[in-house]
C-alpha cells in the first residue's frame, strides 16, 4: 500500500499488507459444519429470499438422497432443529441451542 499526498502524488508513506489466515466462516460443507451438535441435530432449513425456495439437510440416512442443503454460507440464517438444549461452537462462534414448551427450533446466522 501507498499513500500519495498533493497535487503531484508525492509518496509519504509505505506499507505492506500481510493476509494472515483464510477465513474459514465463508462457507461450510454439511455434516461438518454441524458434527459439534452430534446425535443433538434432528435437520436445517434455509431460505433462500431471491428464489424464494427452502432447501433443507436430514442427517438420517434414509434422507441422503433427498437433502437439498451442502453447504452452509457466510451470512445466511440457517433453523436447526435439535433435540435438547445444548451449548455449541459453530463456525468459531459460541451458540446455545434451546427448547422450550417442545419448540426447539434455533435460528443462527453462519
Amino acid at each position: 500500500v501507498q499513500l500519495q499526498v498533493g497535487r503531484y502524488g508525492v509518496p509519504v508513506a509505505f506499507s505492506e499488507v500481510t493476509i494472515l489466515e483464510y477465513d474459514a466462516r465463508r462457507e461450510a460443507d454439511l455434516p461438518v459444519a454441524l458434527a459439534p451438535l452430534g446425535n443433538n441435530l434432528v435437520r436445517v432449513f434455509h431460505f433462500n429470499n431471491a428464489t424464494k425456495t427452502w432447501s433443507f439437510y436430514d442427517p438420517r440416512p434414509q434422507f441422503a438422497e433427498l437433502n437439498t442443503l451442502s453447504a452452509l454460507a457466510a451470512s445466511e440464517p440457517y433453523w436447526i432443529l435439535v433435540n435438547e438444549n445444548q451449548s455449541v461452537t459453530l463456525n468459531a462462534r459460541a451458540h446455545e441451542m434451546t427448547c422450550q414448551g417442545g419448540d426447539c427450533w434455533n435460528s443462527i446466522v453462519w
